[in-house]
């Protein structure tokens, strides 16, 4: 707030932490820690699983880039949808609208 002038500020964490921000935010509000005019906001995502089923943990640096978590789920969608393209034969699709159907099915599989 004070070196960039920030008004509004977003935590990008998991879900599972909205509960602890509200407080946190709750406390630094009562406690004139934040000015009123600050507005504070917990943007919460699901869990994100390693390749073993378990929660990756940042604080122990197991962490990934948005950009490799959308790499991959754009690449297993083209999996599928070759997959579903080789079991209807009769489904035929150029290939730009192949590459878009991978990309959109990716991108919104992550939740």
């Amino acid at each position: 707030m004070q070196e960039w002038g920030a008004k509004w500020i977003i935590y990008v964490v998991g879900s599972e932490q909205e509960l602890h921000f509200k407080a946190v935010y709750t406390a630094a509000k009562q406690n004139k820690l934040i000015p009123n005019d600050i507005r504070l906001d917990h943007c919460g995502f699901g869990m994100l699983l390693g390749a073993d089923g378990k929660k990756i943990k940042s604080r122990s640096g197991e962490t990934i880039k948005l950009r490799e978590l959308l790499d991959e789920a754009q690449a297993q969608a083209k999996i599928r949808l070759q997959e579903r393209l080789k079991d209807e034969a009769s489904l035929k699709i150029s290939e730009e609208e192949f590459e878009n159907s991978a990309e959109v099915l990716g991108i919104s599989s992550v939740k």
